[in-house]
């Protein structure tokens, strides 16, 4: 690998870059924030099976993802090592994902179940197909640690604003493409939404391919997928950076996830879903356009740290004055802030190990460490929409009634609060074993440089 200086990206490339993830940000946000509600509510899916359908998908993915990545480091084409899964990736999530919104016509519970299972678990191998190429591609366009960082704030930015969006608008968009707000209404509007961000997603997700081309050439030869993967269990610092993530995504999904049961039941108040998604998401934005600004003062160790101290204060706060509406926008905005500002320092870092790597055993492994990337992203949510909809059924929760039992009510409480505080608890935990600060990767970057001298 070349390790000589590149010169700094221009801002629109870095924009570019950044759109080509929206797309796929869109379709991720209704994923995460109300696939679990429209199995429940709108296609009539009991909650315990939606749930375990959200984690058996994961199952494969376990599989499918790492193998995904063997693929990418080993692809060798005219158009680069990345670019093509780019293409292909974009149009196979239009297509999935709006199936997966698509309500089957029939009352069987088992047919249901059944076309939940396979369009999701498609829709899932079409994200994997474009999301590890996409992140893999970072250290493939510059070697240059700060246009690293702003490549993956970039691609951090479009999803916080995708998340946002989607946050704000999905319900009203759903009841406006089906004509109103009745079951029948939702299931004919959440499938014509979805078919609009199909459109979107290749559109946006053509735009990468398109643009960049893959300057630095990573590791010419053929290196086999078991020597790969035992590369990716000898990186210690990854492995750590990869389980920091687990638990920083964790929290963010179940709060997301478990965010618009806690306003509708909970709160009793389902006229401020979309404020209350809206506020998160603006936070997390909020956190994300900081993190550079933070980094610079505190280091990406101490400014993921403190973050996560942020979310753990928040959610605690959050609990115990839920009734005071003020207060419960206020902790929601700055929890998001915490939860945003890690998606870019843990994915710089993640880009750090690659090095690590690459200094240590002469193996570059990108492409398989942005594949478990994406594998524990889709886990995290997985397990997330999982663990609240065995919960809420464990609970008494019914998805057709007005008014929700208590039992049920005190789930969702503390599916949105205190599991956020125990996973981040753990992330702090994790942490500590991290050893790759600045001053080291500064040094492992120039003894880089001096083997291609």
């Amino acid at each position: 690998m070349n390790h000589t200086q590149d010169k700094p990206l221009s801002r629109a490339k870095v924009t570019i870059f950044g759109a080509g993830h929206l797309g796929i940000d869109l379709v991720g946000g209704v994923v995460s924030t109300y696939l679990l509600f429209f199995y429940t509510d709108v296609l009539g899916l009991p909650a315990a099976a939606a749930g375990i359908i959200l984690l058996a998908t994961k199952i494969w993915d376990a599989v499918n993802d790492p193998m995904m990545g063997a693929v990418v480091d080993s692809t060798r084409t005219r158009w680069g090592k990345f670019r093509p899964y780019l293409f292909a990736g974009a149009v196979g999530m239009a297509v999935f994902y709006s199936l997966t919104f698509f309500s089957i016509p029939t009352d069987n519970i088992t047919l249901k179940i059944a076309w939940a299972a396979v369009t999701y678990t498609l829709a899932s191998m079409s994200f994997t197909l474009f999301d590890v190429p996409i992140w893999g591609m970072v250290p493939s366009i510059t070697k240059n640690s700060k246009d690293r960082d702003r490549l993956i704030t970039a691609l951090r930015t479009a999803t916080s604003i995708a998340y946002l969006v989607v946050g704000t608008i999905t319900l009203p968009m759903v009841y406006f493409f089906g004509g109103g707000d009745t079951i029948t209404h939702q299931q004919n509007g959440f499938f014509r939404l979805m078919l609009l961000m199909g459109v979107i997603v290749v559109i946006t997700g053509w735009l990468v391919p398109l643009t960049f081309k893959e300057k630095v050439n990573i590791e010419p030869e053929t290196v086999k997928f078991s020597e790969r993967l035992k590369s990716l269990f000898m990186n210690k610092p990854a492995l750590i950076m990869l389980a920091v993530e687990f638990m920083a995504f964790m929290g963010i999904m179940l709060s997301q996830s478990a965010s618009v049961y806690y306003v509708i039941n909970s709160m009793g108040r389902p006229d401020l879903v979309s404020i209350y998604m809206f506020v998160i998401m603006g936070g997390v934005l909020l956190g994300i356009q900081g993190s550079n600004f933070v980094v610079k003062k505190l280091g990406r160790y101490k400014a993921t740290s403190g973050a996560a101290i942020v979310c753990i204060i928040t959610a605690i706060l959050g609990f115990l004055f839920k009734g005071n509406l003020p207060i419960v926008f206020i902790t929601a905005l700055i929890f998001g802030l915490g939860t945003g500002l890690p998606e870019v320092t843990i994915g710089s870092m993640l880009a750090d190990t690659a090095d690590y790597m690459d200094w240590k055993k002469g193996i570059r492994t990108d492409g398989i460490i942005f594949s478990m990337q994406s594998l524990v992203i889709k886990l995290t949510g997985a397990f997330a929409s999982g663990i609240i909809g065995v919960a809420l059924g464990m609970f008494g929760y019914d998805g057709a009634a007005e008014i929700q039992s208590t039992s049920a009510i005190a789930c969702i409480d503390f599916v949105r609060f205190g599991f956020p505080i125990i996973v981040y608890i753990l992330m702090l935990l994790i942490m500590r074993f991290y050893k790759l600060d600045e001053k080291t990767m500064t040094q492992i970057q120039k003894e880089l440089a001096e083997r291609e001298q």
